[in-house]
C-alpha cells in the first residue's frame, strides 16, 4: 500500500491524500470546533467497516456467479460520552436488491463476520448487523 500522506488544514479539517489524485477531506465535529461539512474520523471509520463488509461479500458472490450490485448499506454509530467518545457500537443494515438463496446468504454473513476492517475494531465495540431482503418484510439480526 502506498503511504497516505495527512496535511492539517484549518478548523480541524485534514486533506487525506492516498496519490495525487485521490483526497478525502475529513473534518472535525462541530462541538470540537470543527467545520462538521465532510465526514469526521470515526464517521470515515465506520464507513471503512460498511465497505469492508460489501467489498468482502462482493468477493463471495462474484465466486459463487452471483452479483450483489445494487445491494445498498446505511451505517449507523453510537459513541461513548465524552470525554473520550469512542465509538461504543455501529448498527449496520443491508438491503440487497435480490432474494437470496439460503445457501449464498449463509456465504454472505460469513463473509461479514470475516470483514479485516471489522475486525481490526476494539473487541468491546459492540457490532449489530440488519440484513434485509426484497420483497420480503423478513430482518435478520446478528450481533458480530
Amino acid at each position: 500500500m502506498d503511504a497516505l500522506i495527512i496535511e492539517a488544514r484549518e478548523s480541524l479539517r485534514t486533506v487525506i491524500t492516498k496519490t495525487d489524485k485521490q483526497q478525502i477531506i475529513c473534518d472535525g465535529v462541530l462541538n470540537d470546533g470543527g467545520y462538521g461539512e465532510n465526514l469526521s474520523p470515526l464517521e470515515l471509520m465506520a464507513a471503512a467497516v460498511g465497505s469492508c463488509i460489501l467489498t468482502t461479500m462482493g468477493i463471495i458472490a462474484k465466486r459463487n456467479n452471483f452479483n450483489i450490485c445494487g445491494t445498498k448499506m446505511e451505517v449507523s454509530k453510537t459513541n461513548l460520552p465524552p470525554p473520550g467518545a469512542m465509538i461504543k457500537s455501529l448498527l449496520i443494515k443491508i438491503f440487497f436488491k435480490d432474494q437470496l438463496a439460503d445457501h449464498l446468504f449463509k456465504k454472505l454473513k460469513r463473509a461479514a463476520e470475516a470483514c479485516p476492517a471489522k475486525n481490526s475494531l476494539h473487541p468491546a465495540i459492540e457490532i449489530y448487523i440488519e440484513y434485509h431482503f426484497s420483497n420480503s418484510q423478513d430482518i435478520v439480526l446478528e450481533r458480530l
